[in-house]
């Protein structure tokens, strides 16, 4: 590791920025050309000789490539081994270091995704694929201008392309062995097969940050990477959490397409997504998509391969559950499930164990919704209740009250009007008790008769048990059995 005042090529190191996987990025001074650079210098052990050469390939490639919202690449090279990149400085902080402040309001989450989007679109323009969009890739310089750092290591597809055509296999070595290039989180389910990659895989990565930023939360569940990737190919994304973010309904209808399972269910390119975004912000013509958060057909072929997680047990339960709704049956044979079980690469055992917990969860849906039903039916009764009192005040009142005027010249009026006002204090309480009667009162009178139930049930369950003992005093011929002691004297 480099130290400040350390001499690398021509630059001379001040400082380190920041360290990962690849390698270290340093801030450093260029004194032929007078500027503060960022110097990525890539570990030894990273790469080897042929991910190198290409690596230098690609980052060449890539600093042609000039767009504002992209970090600028200014020389490459290597030394001793080490290839490194020299990239524009940019003052500021990584979109994931500003997710830990208060949060921003929608529109400069906005912004900031309106700059991703565009960098994103210029760079599939000229063919290049970035294939790790995520918010430390992502830097929002002090006055507010976004970047989008790493270019220099992204897969290019050669020259200017249709975004949906298919890209190189570039640099799936330029990480540890048997490690994918991208972060779990935001790796498109294409990437996460290891199928070829294009600019729609950005587009998903792309959908994931926006989600995150203007959700405040991942789309996907899962402890460890096993579990996020079975999320990724088969969790429908819930569109709940933007709304309850206050993202308009058509920005959130952009983000929701981005964020589709199959590739051909996104946005053509990324250029159209920027359109729509735009349009969005603009409240103009709404963005038609296609059913977010339905898996697309055959998503799930891949799901959970060889994993063994309960994680992805459960995953596979909304496999099943999934499978048999598009078969137009909700129960399927053992023979079905252990098929799509070796479709999945899940053995029996967790089969068995997802099955079972898809039909505790289908009985607890069933026991939620019975509940309900008798809790609305209760508070209809509580209502229902009330109007009968009331129609029975009024009936016996106007009686009442008839009878008491003509004989007002015999009593005094006091007699027949007291007891209607008096019942109406009654009627009163007892509108206000049906009216505002709630959840809390129905569990209330729910374990009330639960426990005069149960009561009831233990009574009759003795009275049973006592007539079974004298039924059989009787045929042994021993007389009825003694309910209590008594002493005698004499």
């Amino acid at each position: 590791m480099l130290k400040s005042g350390d001499a690398f090529e021509r630059y001379t190191i001040e400082a380190l920025i920041g360290q990962g996987g690849m390698g270290c990025v340093y801030r450093a001074y260029d004194p032929r050309l007078g500027r503060r650079v960022a110097l990525k210098v890539i570990s030894e052990g990273a790469t080897h000789a042929a991910a190198n050469t290409r690596l230098l390939r690609e980052a060449r490639a890539a600093a042609a490539f000039d767009h504002p919202n992209a970090v600028a690449i200014f020389d490459v090279g290597e030394l001793d081994g080490a290839p490194y990149i020299v990239m524009e400085l940019v003052e500021g902080r990584t979109l994931r270091q500003t997710t830990a402040e208060a949060a921003l309001p929608v529109s400069a989450r906005l912004a900031q995704l309106g700059g991703v989007a565009r960098a994103l679109a210029a760079a599939h323009q000229r063919g290049l694929v970035h294939r790790d969009i995520k918010p430390e890739n992502v830097m929002v310089r002090d006055d507010g201008m976004v970047k989008v750092l790493d270019f220099g290591i992204a897969g290019r597809t050669g020259g200017n392309v249709d975004p949906r055509s298919a890209t190189q296999a570039a640099l799936p070595t330029l990480t540890v062995e048997g490690v994918k290039l991208g972060t779990p989180v935001y790796m498109a389910p294409e990437q996460i097969r290891g199928d070829e990659l294009d600019g729609r895989a950005d587009q998903f990565a792309w959908g994931v940050l926006a989600y995150e930023l203007l959700a405040g939360k991942l789309p996907w569940r899962g402890a460890d990477a096993l579990a996020v990737m079975a999320s990724v190919l088969t969790d429908p994304v819930e569109p709940v959490a933007l709304e309850r973010a206050g993202v308009p309904p058509a920005v959130a209808r952009v983000v929701l397409r981005a964020l589709e399972k199959k590739p051909e269910n996104r946005f053509t390119s990324m250029d159209e997504l920027r359109h729509a975004l735009e349009s969005a912000e603009r409240g103009e013509v709404p963005v038609e998509v296609a059913k977010s958060g339905m898996p697309a057909s055959g998503s799930n072929a891949t799901m959970a391969q060889q994993f063994s997680t309960a994680e992805v047990s459960e995953v596979l339960g909304r496999a099943i559950e999934q499978q048999a709704a598009r078969q137009g049956s909700v129960k399927l044979g053992f023979d079905d499930l252990i098929a799509i079980a070796a479709e999945v690469g899940v053995d029996v055992d967790s089969l068995r164990e997802a099955s079972r917990a898809l039909r505790l969860r289908g009985e607890q849906q069933g026991a939620a919704l019975a509940n309900a039903t008798e809790r609305d039916a209760w508070l209809q009764h509580q209502r229902l209740i009330f109007y009968r009192h009331a129609g029975i005040y009024a009936i016996v009142n106007a009686a009442i009250l008839t009878l008491g005027l003509g004989l007002l010249t015999f009593t005094p009026w006091w007699i027949w009007f007291l007891p209607a006002l008096l019942w109406s204090v009654g009627v009163a309480i007892h509108g206000l008790i049906a009216f505002t009667s709630n959840e809390r009162d129905w569990t209330e009178h729910s374990e009330g008769m639960k426990w005069w139930r149960e009561n009831q049930q233990r009574k009759l369950e003795q009275a049973s048990a006592d007539a079974h003992a004298r039924s059989s005093r009787h045929h042994l011929g021993l007389g009825p059995a003694p309910h209590s002691t008594r002493s005698t004297k004499g």
